[in-house]
């Protein structure tokens, strides 16, 4: 059975570095926004929506599992039985000291990527949607990736893909 994990994350959760460990271990593709950007011109977020929405449909399409990390795959791709969708969310000052490590970043360049990045995805999401994109509701799990170390998540998102799709991996 093929599945598609999806990842929607705020800014220096570490969201990212856990989904290319998780597909290291599954030896799955990971899709994100490099390989979800559309070619040539700048869209508008409904544009910009309908391209993630026939891109991500015709990989889920293939048969084959892989990873989706943001592109509002949770929501696109929400009413397929093969879909985990995990939300990462950390405090915002734990962000903040996030960006500041793993980046190398001032206090106060840290503050502005953190905030316009989730700025950014909270304003493609209202966009389409007509709803802020932190409503923990629309995952299947959320995880507060800064309550403990990120190979325990890794592996609490294996458990939960075992339980709630069947899948042995």
């Amino acid at each position: 059975m093929s599945y598609i994990i999806t990842i929607s994350r705020v800014n220096a959760s570490g969201a990212k570095k856990m989904s290319e460990d998780l597909a290291a271990e599954l030896n799955l593709p990971i899709y994100d926004t490099d390989d979800l950007k559309p070619e040539g011109r700048e869209l508008s977020y409904p544009e910009l929506f309908e391209y993630h929405t026939k891109v991500l449909n015709e990989i889920a399409d293939r048969d084959e599992s892989c990873i989706v990390i943001g592109r509002v795959g949770d929501a696109i791709l929400k009413n397929r039985s093969n879909v985990v969708r995990f939300g990462f969310r950390v405090p915002y000052e734990k962000s903040i000291e996030v960006c500041m490590t793993t980046k190398h970043h001032t206090y106060e360049e840290a503050v502005e990527i953190v905030n316009n990045s989730n700025a950014e995805r909270d304003a493609y999401y209202y966009a389409v949607f007509n709803k802020h994109w932190e409503h923990e509701v629309e995952f299947d799990l959320c995880i507060n990736s800064c309550a403990m170390d990120w190979g325990k998540c890794v592996e609490l998102m294996k458990q939960y893909i075992t339980l709630k799709l069947g899948v042995e991996l």
